[in-house]
């Protein structure tokens, strides 16, 4: 085998690698969204109707603590396959005849340099999970609050 068509073959494994982590980390913030939005409005309607309901209201607001720590953990994982390709990827790249080409490299490069203006999937993910689970801290909240007002 050639060293071109070595490289080629590194090149098209560490591809897909990345486009499978890359997709599997977009389809599960999108079952993320579904989910706690599900939760968040059955944690809403338990709070807009009597409150008799406020023990599910509860119990809505700890899954939805739950939904979150779950697909954060679970994001954490696919962010790490995701860099780990990438870095192959840019190590890949080098034998490519010119640096215009070595997208992946120069992406790395730019991105530690400008690391603190930059806005990430993982940032925005972060932040979309810490939303949802102060909505789920809240919901437990004022969910007990009703209930012990229903208990007195």
């Amino acid at each position: 085998m050639s060293t071109n068509s070595s490289k080629q073959v590194q090149f098209e494994h560490a591809w897909k690698y990345f486009e499978i982590h890359a997709n599997q980390r977009m389809q599960m913030f999108n079952y993320f969204v579904v989910i706690s939005s599900g939760v968040t409005a059955g944690l809403a309607s338990t709070l807009q109707i009597n409150s008799k309901y406020s023990t599910l209201g509860i119990l809505l607001g700890l899954l939805l603590i739950l939904i979150n720590f779950i697909f954060w953990k679970l994001d954490q994982r696919t962010s790490y396959f995701i860099k780990h390709a990438e870095k192959s990827l840019s190590n890949l790249e080098v034998s490519f005849p010119t640096e215009v080409n070595q997208l992946f490299t120069q992406e790395i490069n730019q991105f530690q340099t400008n690391q603190t203006n930059s806005w990430t999937y993982s940032k925005s993910f972060k932040l979309m999970f810490i939303t949802m689970s102060i909505i789920g801290v809240f919901g437990i909240i004022i969910s007990f609050i009703r209930l012990l007002e229903l208990n007195c």
